[in-house]
């Protein structure tokens, strides 16, 4: 097969983009022509074997020039399977069609107050149950997101043990970007200020400020906010639970990242995590009374918590690794060109 992603960021580098490449790279080792259709300023993170075509994003979506380019492009490379990755190149795509031939698929990444940005694609393809469950559409698969986890370097991991080692037990470790989204606010506001537990966030942002100083005002001695880290693997294997706090999300991919490592997380229901986790280990995004009890429970019996995040563990392993998410992606563009 031929296949073009649409990927129409400009210069940012995060999950989607991330993303993005690792599926246009690993499609690409299974045999396929791939080319990602992008801002020219990512080509230093195309992986070998994707063909890079540039393509000036920057217009207002709703701009008729900016579809008719889109649709002339397409034209030329003639793909079997144009994939848009979010709203905006979903929205474009929509609107310039496709050419003969060519089959539009479009990847629902997070909730949203409307999808019909995605109405005129194929097929769509949705990261969670949720998004599923509130697409208007007839051909919708979930495949969520997964990783290719990395081995965690054992020394590392025993010094960060060692660091924990004289800060009260057990250890949680919270992850992401110090956006409001993420819901650390909450998860300070959440937190039990008893003595008991230690509590390490990862990553820095615009939040982070506010974050410090919940922490003064609520006395939290207990919190470390350790600012951003390439060692999330260590930190995961040093850690006894993650905690996601978002209000919204997609994925998160460090929910399949900390699945993978056998370490047990407890969360608020957003984006997969009620696919994955028990409902016991799931609260509502933004509550805090909710969180607390949540946090509380965990802190006290961490055994309980190891066995009620078995099934999460097997089920992580059957379709969290990076190879089943694209198994399933590949199934999709496989039915969709046998069909055609």
């Amino acid at each position: 097969m031929k296949i073009c992603y649409l990927l129409a960021t400009v210069s940012d580098w995060g999950g989607l983009e991330k993303h993005t490449f690792d599926v246009a790279g690993a499609m690409a080792n299974r045999g396929h022509e791939v080319v990602v259709l992008c801002d020219p300023s990512y080509r230093r993170y195309c992986p070998e074997g994707v063909t890079i075509c540039e393509f000036d994003w920057s217009g207002n979506r709703r701009n008729p020039w900016v579809w008719f380019r889109l649709r002339k492009v397409l034209e030329r490379l003639a793909p079997d399977i144009v994939h848009a990755q979010a709203d905006k190149p979903a929205y474009m795509l929509s609107k310039s069609g496709c050419p003969k031939g060519t089959i539009a698929v479009g990847t629902v990444h997070n909730i949203k107050s409307n999808y019909r940005a995605y109405n005129n694609l194929r097929a769509l393809i949705a990261v969670s149950g949720m998004i599923a469950k509130q697409l208007n559409h007839a051909a919708v698969t979930v495949v969520h997101n997964g990783v290719n986890f990395p081995q965690p370097d054992l020394n590392r991991v025993d010094e960060l043990k060692k660091f924990l080692s004289d800060k009260p037990a057990p250890h949680f470790v919270a992850i992401g970007r110090l956006v409001e989204a993420k819901g650390f606010d909450v998860l300070l506001q959440a937190w039990p200020n008893s003595g008991k537990g230690t509590l390490v966030v990862l990553g820095d942002g615009k939040e982070r400020e506010n974050l410090e100083r919940l922490c003064r005002e609520r006395q939290l001695d207990s919190v470390i906010l350790k600012g951003h880290s390439t060692e999330v693997a260590e930190w995961l294997a040093a850690s006894d639970c993650l905690i996601i706090s978002s209000r919204n999300e997609g994925g998160p991919y460090v929910l399949s990242e900390a699945l993978l490592s056998q370490l047990p997380v407890i969360g608020t229901r957003v984006g997969m995590v009620p696919d994955i986790l028990p409902p016991s280990l799931v609260v509502e995004p933004g509550s805090i009374p909710e969180l607390n009890a949540l946090i509380e429970a965990a802190i006290h019996n961490l055994e309980q918590l190891k066995d009620q995040c078995a099934p999460a563990f097997a089920k992580a392993n059957e379709c969290l690794t990076f190879d089943a998410m694209m198994n399933a992606t590949e199934s999709v563009y496989l039915k969709l060109v046998n069909r055609a």
